[in-house]
This record gives structure tokens, C-alpha cells and sequence, in this order.
């Protein structure tokens, strides 16, 4: 097995720069770099694996499937001009004023939002039935307000 010294030197030197340099880099610098060595290496990708982009495309792989896309195109286009031709002339359907006639408003509701409103409703009724019994107190201070409290809680 041969050791190569310039592929063990970059690897030495790689490992230097990530354990000594990088670290201490700001992110922006860093992002910059990595931004620069992506360029280079999708260039250096690129003018080396030239010769095999030029040979194979996508246009390459599509040759050999040519008839079938022509003939399928041919038939969808066919169809969908036949369907076109089929169509004319008759218009489409359209519904007479009285052929749709709209349920009452007061059967819109059932059971669960009847009840719904009911608890809203009775919640609203019984905050503003504390609100009056504590105006009509006059408390002043937190304590009597405490107090009073408790006594509603207790009536309720």
C-alpha cells in the first residue's frame, strides 16, 4: 500500500484549519467561505465531468420513448376536441329561480345552539345580577370586597 505525502499534508492542513481557524471566524465570514468553496467545487464538478453532460441529456433518454409520447399527445388532444365538438351547442344546464327554495331561518338552530345561546345568555344575566348587588354595597376597600365575595359565592 503506498502512502501519498501531498494527500496526507492537505488532510493535516485541513484538520488545522478546522480545529484552529474556524472556530475563531465570525458565521458571516464563514457563510461567505462555504458560499465560495461550493462555487469552486460545482466548477471544478462541472469542467470535469463535461464530456459526460454533453453526451447524456435529458433529450437523450426522451429519444427512445419519442413514439410513445407522440401517439399519446395525438390521442389526448383528439379527445379532448371530440369531447369540445360533443359539447356545442348544447350549453350548460342552468336552474329555474323557484327550483331551490331556501329552509325558514328559525329552523337553522337545533338543539345544541339553542342551548349554547341559553348558557350565554344566563352567564351574561348572572354577571350583571353580581354587578348590581356589589354597586349596591358601596365597598371601598379589597377587604370588604373579599367579603363580599364570599357572600355572593355562598348565595349562588
Amino acid at each position: 500500500m503506498e502512502l501519498f505525502l501531498p494527500s496526507l499534508l492537505i488532510v493535516v492542513l485541513a484538520l488545522g484549519l478546522v480545529i484552529g481557524v474556524f472556530p475563531r471566524l465570525t458565521p458571516f465570514f464563514l457563510v461567505i467561505l462555504a458560499l465560495v468553496a461550493l462555487v469552486l467545487a460545482a466548477y471544478n464538478h462541472f469542467t470535469l465531468f463535461a464530456p459526460e453532460y454533453r453526451i447524456q441529456t435529458w433529450l437523450e433518454t426522451a429519444k427512445s420513448f419519442a413514439p410513445i409520447l407522440l401517439i399519446g399527445t395525438v390521442v389526448l388532444f383528439s379527445g379532448g376536441y371530440l369531447l369540445y365538438l360533443w359539447g356545442r351547442g348544447k350549453g350548460a344546464p342552468t336552474l329555474s329561480r323557484n327550483a331551490y327554495v331556501a329552509a325558514p331561518p328559525n329552523t337553522a338552530t337545533n338543539m345544541v345552539t339553542e342551548n349554547i345561546g341559553r348558557a350565554i345568555e344566563n352567564t351574561v344575566n348572572k354577571g350583571r345580577n353580581l354587578i348590581s348587588k356589589n354597586r349596591s354595597l358601596n365597598i371601598t376597600s379589597a377587604e370588604e370586597r373579599n367579603v363580599a365575595a364570599e357572600r355572593l359565592a355562598q348565595q349562588i
